[in-house]
């Protein structure tokens, strides 16, 4: 939590969770994804490294564009064999499927609140930072 008042950033309070970062939130949609070719192309990549990574490179491309727009492709030409795979992915559905990792933000930013003695309706912006 900081105040800046245009010439000097005070750190007002901080916290976090040190095994919560943005690789949770890729690897849930990479997770998904993993879901939608089986069911879609009824390909099982999990053991396949290449298409992993290349799935796992794409849902990080992915989870950045959603941090400001509203919907991001996946567009992998042979994903396997034979599979083009194509999905379009909306800030909501990625939204759903990471409202777990959400939810346990709610108590580091409860307790920066806290200590910084600050109330909801202060805060003007949340900026995440971390891996």
């Amino acid at each position: 939590m900081e105040n800046d008042d245009d010439k000097s950033i005070d750190v007002l309070a901080v916290a976090g969770d040190s095994h919560l970062g943005g690789v949770d939130f890729t690897n849930k949609l990479v997770t998904y994804m993993q879901h939608v070719v089986k069911t879609k192309h009824g390909a099982d990549i999990s053991n396949n490294k290449r298409a992993m990574k290349r799935l796992h490179n794409a849902c990080e491309k992915v989870k950045i564009l959603l941090s400001s727009t509203t919907e991001a492709d996946i567009d992998l030409d042979e994903l396997v064999p034979n599979v083009d795979f194509l999905e379009t992915v909306t800030r909501e559905k990625f939204e759903d499927l990471c409202q777990n990792i959400f939810s346990k933000i709610i108590e580091p930013l409860q307790s920066v609140l806290g200590e910084a003695k600050l109330s909801k309706c202060d805060i003007d912006e949340v900026v995440l930072v971390g891996g």
